[in-house]
């Protein structure tokens, strides 16, 4: 018999990396400004990172964390979380399609 695993479970929803930036950021009080000024990250990418927009990288998770006070890979390894729960998302609405698509033949 298969075993449960939080490692297979769907997720509700992928959350983004930038709001956990953005929470963060209220709590500190500071800008997205501040932020880019302090990292060397223009300011329009910090933006689109939060928002949603634009995937972090390694090197701007480590430049934020420094400023943040968070491990070096933790923004970057909560990207790839995002990236594998938004890849399970997408494969459960696949297959809620395809059952609806059955169900409506029978």
């Amino acid at each position: 018999m298969p075993t449960y695993s939080f490692n297979n479970a769907t997720p509700f929803e992928a959350i983004q990396v930038g709001e956990y930036i953005s929470d963060d950021l209220a709590a500190m009080g500071m800008t997205q400004k501040e932020l880019s000024q302090r990292t060397g990250i223009p300011a329009p990418h910090i933006n689109q990172i939060i928002k949603g927009k634009r995937r972090i990288t390694a090197e701007q998770s480590i430049a934020i964390a420094q400023i943040m006070g968070y491990e070096d890979a933790l923004l970057y390894m909560l990207q790839a979380q995002h990236d594998i729960d938004k890849a399970k998302l997408a494969k459960q609405n696949d297959v809620k399609s395809s059952m609806l698509k059955i169900a409506a033949v029978l």
